[in-house]
């Protein structure tokens, strides 16, 4: 939470898998910058270090999980206007699950995650999350990428040697979340659908043109799931598009489209 006045409309940043809420730091910086209050929860468990005990319970977290505590967060922040939510990834559907539930001034979904519905296997997801497809198989309640991996994947629009400084950053995360949003097709529940038409407020969906993880044809389906949608692509950026030198350019777009919003 950042001590800004709220001079404008506030602003709640929800991270995506193996993240926290400082992990939007360098998209929150500029809209803080500009006068705008924001607000980054750290979803439970989502720390270095933890037992066996605590790993336990992060894997209890699936998508209706994480919802529910984030609809109590908001909850509890008590704003006197409705906020605008910015969601990256497994934060991006997490952000279409609130938009359907609650007032929200507007909503900013970067390389989201897709609702039940939408089919986001591909090659390049399979191997990004090869991992994930293993601990399921043990039955492993938490997992991570490995390092391969997240610079193959996830770090591939950094240079060779920014990508090692970023590994640690990546935490463990609930490997039920996951096959809530890449298997939702095999459970009865589908945890991870959203209702559709429930979102009333203004939407601007940015993707990432070198995304290995949420490929650009994931992101267009889930942009056409609102017709109010605004859908771009940020053409020289992999799936954490905040994390290279020219970051700023993320920030700025949202803050050009809060300007055309009025937000």
């Amino acid at each position: 939470m950042s001590s800004t006045p709220p001079t404008r409309t506030d602003v709640v940043l929800i991270h995506g898998m193996w993240g926290c809420g400082n992990t939007l730091d360098p998209v929150s910086k500029p809209l803080q910058e500009a006068g705008y209050r924001t607000f980054q929860p750290t979803l439970p468990h989502h720390a270095p270090g933890l037992s066996k005990e605590l790993r336990r319970e992060l894997g209890k977290f699936g998508i209706p999980a994480y919802v529910a505590w984030l609809r109590d967060y908001l909850k509890g922040l008590d704003l006197a206007q409705p906020p605008i939510l910015i969601g990256h990834s497994m934060g991006g559907l997490l952000a279409q699950h609130l938009a359907a539930e609650v007032e929200l001034a507007g909503l900013v979904l970067l390389a989201p995650a897709n609702p039940a519905g939408i089919n986001c296997i591909t090659p390049w997801g399979i191997v990004a999350t090869s991992n994930a497809l293993l601990h399921i198989v043990t039955r492993n309640p938490v997992q991570r990428p490995w390092r391969p991996i997240l610079n193959l994947c996830l770090l591939n629009d950094l240079p060779a040697e920014q990508r090692a400084q970023w590994h640690s950053s990546f935490l463990l995360e609930s490997t039920q979340s996951y096959k809530d949003i890449v298997f939702w097709f095999l459970q009865p529940q589908r945890p991870s659908a959203v209702p559709r038409d429930q979102c009333q407020c203004p939407v601007l969906v940015l993707g990432a043109a070198k995304d290995h993880l949420i490929r650009p044809g994931v992101v267009r389906r889930v942009a056409k799931r609102y017709p109010q949608a605004t859908l771009e692509f940020m053409q020289k950026r992999g799936h954490m598009m905040f994390l290279d030198q020219d970051a700023h350019e993320v920030g700025a777009r949202i803050l050009a489209w809060f300007a055309e919003q009025q937000l």
